[in-house]
């Protein structure tokens, strides 16, 4: 498991799974309810490619708690974007 990050709310912690998966899944990432320990899957990120950063792979949380990862693909491929919040 790696990356833990606690939901906006404080309700659930969100982690990398590296265990007992299938070998064509990859990792996933999953959350982890408190109220009654039940663990939910929240993405499966198999064929993703370049999901890696300049120290391996990332993952953390946007404010709404998606998942937001790295993506490596290339030097010479750099994006900008620009964002309208609510």
């Amino acid at each position: 498991m790696g990356y833990e990050n606690w939901s906006h709310d404080g309700k659930y912690i969100y982690f990398q799974d590296y265990h007992d998966h299938a070998p064509d899944v990859g990792y996933r990432i999953v959350r982890l309810r408190l109220s009654d320990r039940k663990v939910e899957n929240v993405a499966e990120l198999k064929n993703l490619g370049g999901l890696t950063g300049t120290f391996g792979d990332w993952f953390g949380l946007a404010p709404d708690d998606s998942p937001l990862f790295s993506r490596d693909i290339s030097t010479s491929e750099i994006y900008s974007l620009e964002m309208e919040w609510p």
